[in-house]
């Protein structure tokens, strides 16, 4: 239970994803604030940014789109931050943020998802307590992102849902079936992107399913880059050499770690698509 706080929101949107974008925004025309540009690995670019819709936001209360534009960047911006205190202030205003858009349209995913994601990154920084009233949160609006559009951000609330699942103790609701099967119907949504792939490798390495593990880092390491996940692909990639390598360590001195039976390994049947 000590590391709660961690486990539940350590591999929950690693993103986190990198993988969302303000789908809404494409057809939401832009009322009083121009697109702030920036770049999300350049933390000086998002720190502008930040400090621009913090400026502006408040002048354009009904501007839906720039404040799923200004919660994306707060989530690139928490990923360049190792100060803690810096890091729940931002992360802070951009639950704001995503709050008002909910607020604006609560019938679109888009407030939801980033409501849930910072939630969940604001979390992991803020200890045990704040773990455990912020995981039914989480829960709840990514339920509530696939009631509205399953498809949204290529299937980011099936991704995060999975790792939910997947991190929770099973006492508080976690469970390894719902974790892959929401997973899977991640991968299904959008087979070329390397996210559920990852998220995939690291459940089954977490089980000692080493077989099944090395099947997704194969599968991701030989599939082509798309240049909307290029970033994305890129890290994704890097981490699936790591872990690959990791299981070929632990494969030659199995007193580090047994693989299960392949008969246990292989007996789950991935899930029908949505």
């Amino acid at each position: 239970m000590k590391n709660i706080g961690s486990l539940l929101f350590l591999a929950l949107f690693l993103i986190v994803s990198s993988g969302l974008n303000a789908q809404d925004s494409a057809s939401t025309p832009r009322q009083d604030l121009p697109d702030f540009s920036y770049n999300k690995e350049d933390p000086a670019s998002l720190k502008k940014a930040f400090e621009l819709y913090q400026q502006e936001l408040p002048k354009s209360p009904a501007d839906y789109a720039a404040r799923l534009k200004a919660s994306d960047v707060v989530y690139y911006l928490s990923h360049h931050l190792s100060d803690k205190e810096e890091k729940r202030r931002i992360l802070s205003q951009g639950i704001d943020w995503a709050k008002q858009a909910i607020d604006l349209r609560p019938g679109e995913a888009g407030g939801h998802l980033f409501y849930g994601i910072l939630t969940g990154l604001k979390a992991e920084v803020s200890g045990i307590i704040t773990g455990l009233k912020s995981k039914d949160i989480i829960k709840r609006e990514m339920e509530k992102v696939i009631e509205i559009d399953p498809n949204y951000s290529d299937g980011d609330a099936y991704l995060a849902l999975g790792q939910w699942y997947a991190l929770v103790p099973f006492f508080l609701g976690g469970s390894d079936e719902k974790a892959k099967e929401n997973l899977e119907k991640a991968k299904a949504i959008n087979p070329k992107r390397s996210m559920p792939y990852i998220a995939l490798a690291e459940f089954y390495f977490g089980k000692r399913q080493y077989d099944p593990a090395l099947k997704e880092i194969e599968a991701l390491l030989t599939m082509p880059t798309e240049e909307k996940y290029s970033f994305e692909s890129r890290r994704d990639k890097a981490k699936a050499s790591d872990l690959k390598k990791k299981i070929e360590n632990r494969l030659a001195t199995p007193q580090r770690g047994y693989q299960q039976p392949k008969s246990a390994a292989s007996s789950f049947t991935p899930p029908t698509a949505p």
